[in-house]
């Protein structure tokens, strides 16, 4: 199949965001297809995470990046015609990686939590609370495990509030999750570790064993996957780990192959480079691997 123009997407050097806006042309037999056009928006120094989110309530898809070097987070608020706005900066926890958003204080304005992965012997995440109008209020700190990479953000315990899980990447011989559970207010209690495979990086929440509860799998560059199930009330039990291919990195949950159970697909940074799904773990309706 020809196509009338080629995607070219060009690795550079400068931080950007890039911004891919679908289009869509039909071939002869009526079929649609979908291209991409590209524009590029300024970010801070070394752009890491990325989420978006409706961040000033004006029904419009905004963007936030999380800027590493600059220990900031880069807010874009989407326009009418699909483009983004000029970056506002907030300054969070040192080495910020990861993002989610969620409305963890419950007055309908959307919040964000950032991962910082601020040295060998510390991490933290920064959350701060959104005042609706696209700005926020000073990011708060809560105490992670080490090397904080990656989080999400869901509803844990049943209680209607928003909680934390969150990897850390405490080197190649260790690796942990981290669970904060939200108190509704916008703040956190102390966070619970969870030992998993070494070198956690990726995370995804899915009900695995279909009980109600959601349970975490999480991809180890250590070539493993965790599979940790979740009692529902915010605890877990212990990891169930599985080889992997090379690297494990970023891990996301479908059900691909139609038989109503979640499945996984998993990115690896490892030579030979490969996106994996893995129909053979937490396939099963127990949950096990």
């Amino acid at each position: 199949m020809s196509y009338p123009r080629k995607l070219r997407l060009a690795l550079r050097l400068q931080p950007f965001l890039i911004l891919l806006i679908a289009s869509q042309w039909l071939v002869a037999a009526s079929l649609p297809q979908y291209l991409f056009n590209r524009a590029d928006f300024p970010t801070g120094n070394f752009p890491s995470g990325v989420a978006v989110g409706d961040f000033n309530n004006d029904g419009r898809t905004d963007v936030t990046v999380s800027n590493r070097l600059d220990n900031t987070v880069s807010i874009f608020l989407g326009q009418q015609d699909g483009t983004l706005g000029l970056k506002t900066d907030f300054p969070v926890a040192t080495d910020p990686w990861g993002l989610a958003t969620a409305d963890f204080n419950h007055d309908g304005k959307l919040d964000i939590a950032v991962t910082g992965s601020c040295g060998p012997n510390c991490g933290a995440v920064s959350i701060l609370l959104g005042n609706g109008d696209g700005t926020f209020a000073a990011h708060v700190e809560y105490t992670t495990g080490i090397g904080s990479i990656t989080l999400a953000a869901a509803d844990l315990n049943g209680d209607g509030f928003s909680d934390l899980a969150v990897a850390d990447d405490c080197g190649t011989t260790c690796g942990f999750i981290s669970i904060l559970l939200g108190k509704g207010d916008g703040t956190f209690r102390a966070k619970t570790d969870y030992p998993v495979g070494d070198s956690p990086y990726g995370i995804v929440l899915e009900d695995f064993n279909l009980d109600g509860k959601l349970d975490l799998a999480v991809a180890n560059s250590s070539n493993t996957i965790s599979i940790l199930l979740g009692k529902g009330d915010g605890t877990f039990q212990a990891s169930q780990n599985t080889t992997s291919n090379n690297a494990p990195a970023a891990v996301a949950a479908g059900d691909f192959d139609g038989d109503t159970i979640p499945d996984l697909v998993v990115s690896h940074t490892g030579a030979p480079w490969a996106l994996t799904f893995e129909w053979s773990i937490g396939c099963h309706r127990d949950g096990r691997l």
